[in-house]
């Protein structure tokens, strides 16, 4: 009995993830990307799990857990799929010589918009208007 309760405390827990992932707000891609790829791993081994099952549990009607497991990983990924197709990507921008923050965002995006954008999301510049050569910075890939 201790592992058929062990599974069902691991698919409650597998449930609760997606709810929570469906409901939370991401700031950029690269985020969503890594709860899209969490909620894969985990879902993949529960169902992996359930197909090994002697005697397939049913969870009402014809549909079984491993069905039901399916039916959730598969809504989940559409569903933080479609909600990150708007999202930012993250990506490098490595400075060749030392430079501004406001230089540095012209480069990259034609205007010096971005600059407040760049220092906050890059902790290790002190001084925004000497960003050292060879540093890699994280920035928005406005595609």
């Amino acid at each position: 009995h201790c592992t058929a309760i062990q599974s069902l405390c691991q698919r409650l827990a597998f449930c609760a993830l997606v709810q929570a992932a469906s409901m939370t707000a991401y700031a950029n891609y690269d985020m969503a990307l890594l709860v899209r790829q969490a909620i894969q791993r985990h879902g993949r081994r529960l169902i992996y799990e359930a197909s090994l099952e002697p005697s397939p549990a049913h969870i009402g009607g014809d549909m079984s857990v491993h069905d039901a497991l399916m039916a959730t990983l598969t809504a989940a990924l559409t569903h933080l799929h479609a909600e990150s197709l708007d999202l930012a990507r993250l990506t490098t921008f490595t400075p060749m010589a030392d430079d501004s923050i406001w230089s540095i965002s012209y480069q990259l995006y034609g205007n010096t918009d971005s600059a407040d954008e760049i220092w906050a999301m890059n902790p290790h510049i002190t001084n925004p208007l000497l960003v050292p050569a060879g540093v890699a910075l994280r920035v928005v890939d406005h595609g």
